[in-house]
């Protein structure tokens, strides 16, 4: 959630079952964030303890060969529950046709050498410039609430896919292992033998479908596996007891600000922390994005963009400033997703609202499409693609973001493009807000984007027998028809 909040404080590890309001009391937006939080996280764990994790009614997201002959398959209209959440498809579709497309390497159809189908979930921000009827214009234009959107897509998992993200999985949990005391091993060594056994056995499963039944069971411990290797971040600022005056700034005092901020950091490029992996951030939890107006132009020549803006901001916070780093973006990267290079800004003619951002490096991108464009903040030690490349210790080493923030990759993880970290940052307590462990601050998985998977089919296709499916999942049909 990339929207302009002052903090995110939900937390499901505190047991709170609603938010009271009081007399007198200032209200925040956050409060009225986390009552929402609450109750979505007590409805949806209602409904898997009553039914389950993964199930749909009736036959609901049921795959099959597309009436026309072609080599694309359809997925029948309803609901479908993953993790409590509501998928809903109003009606029938295809795998090319369905309403959040993914295609990661520019292919609209589904391999033929089989895989397993598998459905995807997650809650993205959306604010008025992606739906314009989310502004009341009768009050001029002013922004006020947004809104999180479940979005879903049924995606591939091949052979090779699975090899290529279980070899990620597995090399960061060796590193963790390599690292780890002698009495931390035996549970990463349980994690590794059981992504391994998990491997093989899809291997199994896939090689011998449609002969045998689908191991749907192993289908679940897959998708599962793709998360058993999440990255490990820690965040600091050094408190300087000292200082009460909140509009003197220590030199000893960790964050130096006069603003409170909402940190975001958040992985561009995916992978290991072996130079592939590289993150962003922005003090305004990257809310500060700007709508395009018309289609970006991309002189080659100059390896530069001009790109028109509905608006440049209102102030210094919310506007562009030359030389900072930006983005182009869209649904195309949101719903596939991969990184959109990054480029700075290298004029802009605020009569025409209009900028140049300047590419460092040559890309094949094509911007057409592109609705967005989003600031970022991230200025010393940046690569020339803008970035940041991640490091990760467990020693004393950490990462300086600005005005003292700091932050710190613990080893082995595998990091995706779009996870993301909140770290608040206080004026008042020269701090940052972060859980503590025994050793300081706690190492913890990103906040978000929280990804839910649930197996639909195992799939093979040929000539001579056509499309073959062995369906996965629980179906569950109304008490009263």
């Amino acid at each position: 959630m990339n929207g302009d909040f002052a903090r995110v404080t939900f937390d499901s590890a505190a047991r709170f079952s609603r938010v009271l309001l009081q007399q007198g009391r200032v209200l925040l937006e956050a409060d009225f964030n986390e009552q929402s939080a609450i109750h979505h996280h007590f409805l949806r764990s209602l409904i898997i303890d009553l039914i389950g994790r993964h199930w749909r009614a009736g036959d609901s997201f049921t795959l099959a060969a597309d009436p026309q002959g072609t080599a694309d398959f359809s997925i029948s209209a309803g609901h479908f529950y993953l993790d409590g959440i509501l998928c809903e498809n109003d009606s029938a579709c295809s795998y090319a046709t369905q309403p959040w497309p993914y295609f990661p390497d520019a292919e609209h159809e589904p391999p033929t050498a089989g895989g397993l189908a598998y459905l995807e979930c997650w809650e993205r921000h959306v604010s008025a410039l992606q739906y314009p009827g989310l502004r009341e214009v009768a009050l001029g234009g002013i922004d006020t609430a947004s809104r999180a959107q479940i979005v879903w897509q049924v995606r591939i998992a091949s052979q090779p896919w699975v090899d290529a993200h279980l070899a990620l999985v597995l090399g960061a949990l060796q590193l963790r292992l390599a690292i780890a005391k002698p009495e931390d091993r035996p549970p990463i060594q349980l994690v590794i033998d059981h992504v391994t056994a998990t491997q093989t056995a899809f291997t199994n499963a896939l090689a011998n479908f449609p002969g045998a039944a689908g191991d749907c069971a192993t289908a679940g411990d897959l998708l599962d596996a793709l998360d058993a290797a999440r990255p490990l971040m820690r965040a600091r600022a050094v408190h300087d007891a000292t200082e009460d005056d909140p509009c003197s700034l220590s030199a000893d005092a960790a964050f130096r600000s006069r603003e409170n901020q909402l940190y975001r950091i958040e992985v561009h490029d995916s992978g290991l922390a072996d130079g592939h992996a590289t993150i962003k951030w922005s003090r305004e939890n990257a809310s500060v994005v700007f709508a395009i107006r018309g289609a970006p132009k991309l002189d080659a020549e100059s390896n530069s963009i001009s790109v028109g803006l509905e608006s440049l901001g209102h102030d210094h916070r919310t506007g562009l400033c030359e030389g900072q780093w930006v983005e182009l973006t869209g649904d195309a990267f949101e719903f596939t997703p991969v990184a959109p290079p990054l480029g700075q800004v290298s004029k802009i003619d605020r009569t025409r609202q209009t900028i140049v951002i300047q590419l460092q490096q040559k890309t094949t991108v094509d911007f057409a499409h592109c609705t967005l464009l989003k600031r970022w903040d991230q200025h010393d030690g940046v690569s020339a693609a803008g970035v940041l490349q991640v490091e990760e210790h467990n020693s004393a080493v950490w990462l300086p973001l600005e005005r003292g923030v700091e932050v710190q990759f613990r080893v082995g993880g595998y990091y995706r493009t779009g996870d993301y970290w909140l770290v608040p940052a206080r004026v008042a307590s020269r701090d940052v807000g972060w859980p503590q462990a025994a050793d300081g601050p706690a190492a913890i998985p990103p906040h978000g984007v929280q990804r839910h998977r649930a197996a639909l089919a195992y799939f093979k296709r040929d000539a001579a027998d056509g499309w073959q499916f062995g369906r996965c999942g629980c179906s569950m049909l109304p008490l009263c028809p």
